[in-house]
């Protein structure tokens, strides 16, 4: 009865570890819901957020625009409620809720470099589901999740891993054709963190 009942519990821990499967996460109703597309050609953009005073790298981040798009936001605090969040991937990323995120993130201290790059669909779309079924990530590692998603798919394998936010900025930027811009507030922000 005992090893009945610890059974169960692994099991159930098991379960609570796993992470979703991209037809569960493409099936769900409320994504479904808010699932939107840009109308833009399909890319890939990484988001970096900088302290302004030291130039230090604090939080890696991407925005696929595939079939919809999403962020990809790996141990993440961004919420909305106009947005809908499974593990570390936020749905329904319209134009509102992608200045959302950047405002929530920019502020006096911190601003959001933006490195975009235009990239087949089947890209995006394999970028899109390696983000819906990656499960959640611990705190800390945003970067290394950013680029073991990127780095997974041959289009990306060029760019060089690191623990570094600025480094892999730096890498990233390497790719031909990555338009950059920043983001600056001049408020206390939202992301105290």
């Amino acid at each position: 009865m005992l090893r009945s009942l610890i059974l169960v519990c692994l099991l159930g821990l098991l379960a609570a570890c796993s992470t979703p499967s991209v037809e569960s996460t493409k099936n769900d109703p409320t994504v479904q819901k808010v699932a939107y597309k840009h109308n833009t050609p399909a890319s890939v953009s990484l988001i970096t957020i900088f302290a302004n005073d030291t130039g230090h790298g604090g939080h890696s981040a991407i925005v696929v625009n595939g079939s919809q798009r999403v962020i990809f936001d790996p141990a993440g605090s961004y919420r909305s409620d106009d947005a809908v969040r499974r593990y570390d991937v936020v749905y329904g990323v319209t134009p509102r809720i992608l200045q959302q995120y950047l405002s929530y993130h920019a502020r006096e201290t911190h601003h959001a470099l933006i490195q975009e790059i235009v990239v087949p669909a089947e890209v995006a779309e394999r970028m899109l589901n390696k983000a819906m079924t990656s499960g959640l990530v611990l705190s800390g590692l945003c970067t290394t999740a950013t680029a073991a998603i990127l780095r997974s798919d041959p289009y990306f394998s060029s760019v060089q891993s690191t623990l570094s936010p600025r480094r892999f900025a730096e890498n990233f930027g390497k790719l031909p054709g990555v338009k950059k811009s920043r983001y600056y507030e001049n408020d206390e922000g939202q992301n105290v963190n």
